[in-house]
């Protein structure tokens, strides 16, 4: 029910003024800065100074014997951490004010009582304390004062009856149970109950089960250990600040708990709306640099945990003051939003851009991959941001430079990266603007290397500057060719024959392999059909294919649709693939190979031995051919450990059934080792080295190939 008021706020007010001054105690209210708010009749006889020369007067000017005394460090805690004191002369030996008993004798009051009490305001900067000061001298007067309080606490009382239903905060007093004991109208309107209703009640059966399991949490936690809780709280589109504080009974123990809701809605969005303005630029929106210094910190600090790499690119605008000169700022403002948001769809979204200021533009890269793959990123950024700006009759064209700087590689700290970066953007402008560098030279220099590399090798399938060389096997019993491995070479306009080892790697590990593997595939099945057509009878080609171009998805109908264009029989194909490759995934590789092996192509491990695997758990894939690394082989009647490997892996090739090709012979010792060890093919310089198709024509037509060699039987 509804505790009417006694009188008008008006009223109310005069009545509390008027009991303050009748007092028998000194009544002081201060505020957090220590002025005087409030200074009764009691307090201008006792010091002797009226009201008009105290009000707004710091209360150490009025008294300077606190900063000698307690007194100050009392009135601290209790405005600054809401806690009450109390004082007293003649046990904390507290030198006394200068003040006079009020029962009409001049003498001092040496021995006074003083309470310090916390008080709060609506906001926070108006809270304060008051304080009383009474004379134990004389038992009347603690009477008349006893009298005085109580009058005072009972007005108190009304006063915050009618601050209770007023507020436009929720709150709710609870038994320890949970049951609502009283709440005010505000919190009726929240949760759409009638008090009465409500009253007795589980004041967790009016909340949605999420906000009831958070608000659940936080009053048992209180309940167990007294200790107030403070949470935020969402109600659909309305954000609480819940404060749940215990309510102790005359013994100390928790008796109720009080809980409070405030709306803070609009001041979440204003502080969403200010910490945006904070650290967000006004014209593009993206961070800015305080953020920017911030995500960076951050973002160091979790690269050094995980063992990451960070990528800093530092970004200046080319030509852009020539905008601003000849099309004004606003033109050059809208470049700068366009800019902008070329940037954010260029890279992830774990990535951030930011713009320092004027031109300059930043993106961390968090996390980094290698070298190669920030330098692809930073091209297509520089490509991208080559703008012609304006008319078509007077449009100036606006790029880039960037520099680039790694951490760790750079800098271990947000400071260090960004100068290194700066730097390298700065050495970028000064190698002709467009362009990007690393802020290492080295870095930057070896990094363009293989970037040109890559650039040459797309180039190189479009050119045709691939070739195909051929290197024959030979079987170790009749001494003639039975087959040919083929070989991928790339003939540069500028470098000439360029090494496998350059360029196969990076061809990898780009993508790029499983289209030169798709031309290689193609390209030996026309030569095989060529055989044919000119009545020539074949010998096996070898293809090694790579694991990429393997585990492609497609490579199974690549082969089907190859062999059935050019019609070629498929005992003349073989595919090569390394042990290391088929043992990266063991079971997508027996599948596919399996494929393979059901169309009569025949299957080899290239580089057996150095794949760490078994024979006997190759013995379970599909396969026909194991090429032994050229590794054992080199100096192999030197070597007795080899020899032993050789002899087990042959053994245990033969009981399996499968074909043995030892590969890098080059000494005629070697040829007499692998013979007696019963080795099936070999092939190595001392045969033949790779050559050209026309080469290898004519060597085979002097040798007459064994087509029914008993190794490939």
């Amino acid at each position: 029910m509804t505790i009417p008021t006694i009188c008008s706020p008006d009223e109310l007010a005069t009545f509390l003024r008027e009991g303050v001054d009748k007092a028998d105690i000194g009544y002081i209210v201060i505020d957090r800065n220590f002025r005087v708010l409030v200074w009764n009749r009691w307090m201008e006889r006792a010091s002797g100074k009226e009201r008009a020369e105290v009000l707004n007067t710091p209360f150490v000017t009025i008294f300077p014997e606190i900063k000698e005394s307690r007194l100050e460090d009392a009135i601290s805690n209790a405005v600054q951490r809401g806690m009450a004191g109390i004082l007293s002369a003649k046990l904390h030996r507290t030198p006394p004010l200068r003040l006079h008993r009020i029962d009409g004798d001049t003498t001092p009051l040496t021995n006074p009582v003083i309470i310090i009490r916390p008080l709060e305001g609506s906001v926070p900067e108006r809270n304060g304390c008051l304080i009383q000061i009474i004379d134990e001298t004389n038992s009347a007067i603690r009477e008349k004062t006893l009298r005085a309080q109580a009058l005072a606490l009972r007005a108190q009382e009304e006063q915050l009856r009618t601050l209770f239903e007023a507020i436009n905060d929720s709150v709710l007093l609870l038994d320890k149970d949970g049951s609502i004991v009283a709440l005010n109208d505000t919190a009726c309107r929240r949760w759409g109950g009638e008090k009465d209703a409500m009253l007795g009640r589980k004041f967790l059966t009016f909340l949605p089960s999420p906000n009831a399991n958070i608000h659940k949490r936080h009053f048992e936690a209180l309940a167990s250990s007294g200790m107030p809780q403070r949470f935020e709280d969402s109600l659909g589109e309305y954000t609480y600040l819940v404060s749940m504080f215990p309510v102790p009974n005359g013994h100390g123990a928790v008796h109720r708990i009080a809980m409070l809701a405030s709306d803070i809605t609009e001041r979440k969005a204003f502080e969403r709306r200010i910490f945006h303005l904070a650290h967000h630029d006004a014209l593009t929106g993206l961070p800015n640099r305080a953020y920017l210094q911030d995500r960076l910190e951050h973002a160091i600090d979790l690269a050094k945990r995980m063992g990451r790499r960070l990528a800093l690119m530092f970004l200046d605008l080319d030509h852009f003051k020539a905008v601003n000169d000849t099309m004004g700022h606003d033109s050059g403002d809208a470049l700068l939003n366009l800019v902008a948001g070329k940037l954010q769809s260029s890279v992830r979204v774990t990535d951030t851009v930011a713009r320092m200021g004027g031109d300059e533009f930043v993106v961390l890269l968090e996390p980094a991959g290698q070298d190669e793959d920030i330098a692809r990123l930073t091209e297509k950024i520089i490509s991208t941001l080559d703008l012609r700006w304006g008319s078509e009759s007077d449009a100036i064209r606006v790029t880039t430079s960037i520099g680039v700087a790694v951490f760790p590689d750079n800098g271990h700290d947000a400071r260090l990266l960004m100068k290194a970066a700066d730097t390298a953007m700065y050495v970028a402008k000064a190698g002709g603007r467009n362009t990007f560098r690393f802020f290492s030279a080295e870095m930057t220099e070896r990094t363009m290397e293989r970037l040109h590399l890559e650039r040459d090798i797309r180039d190189a399938i479009s050119r045709e500057e691939f070739e195909l060389y051929y290197q024959p096997k030979v079987c170790f019993r009749s001494r003639k060719p039975c087959g040919v491995e083929v070989l991928l070479r790339w003939r540069h306009g500028e470098r000439g024959l360029v090494s496998p080892a350059e360029f196969i790697p990076l061809a990898e590990e780009t993508g790029l392999i499983v289209e030169i593997g798709e031309w290689v595939l193609e390209a030996v099945c026309q030569q095989i059909a060529k055989w044919i057509r000119e009545g020539r009878q074949p010998v096996p080609i070898a293809v090694n294919v790579s694991p990429k171009q393997l585990f492609s998805g497609d490579f199974v109908a690549l082969v089907i649709s190859c062999i059935e264009r050019y019609s070629i029989p498929s005992r003349y194909l073989q595919i090569e693939i390394t042990e290391s490759a088929v043992m990266a995934d063991p079971i997508r590789a027996a599948t596919t190979l399996a494929q393979l092996r059901e169309l009569g192509i025949n299957i080899a491990i290239d580089d057996f031995g150095t794949g760490y695997s078994s024979l006997s758990y190759l013995s379970r894939l599909p396969i026909d051919v194991i090429k032994i690394d050229r590794s054992f082989v080199a100096g192999l009647a030197d070597r007795r450990e080899n020899l032993e490997i050789i002899n087990a892996i042959i053994s245990l090739a033969r009981a399996l059934k499968m074909i043995v090709v030892a590969e890098g012979i080059e000494t005629k010792g070697d040829v007499e080792v692998l013979t007696n060890a019963s080795c099936h093919l070999g092939q190595g310089y001392l045969f033949a080295r790779p050559m050209q198709i026309g080469d290898l024509e004519r060597w085979l037509d002097a040798r007459q190939p064994d087509h029914e060699c008993w190794g490939c039987k």
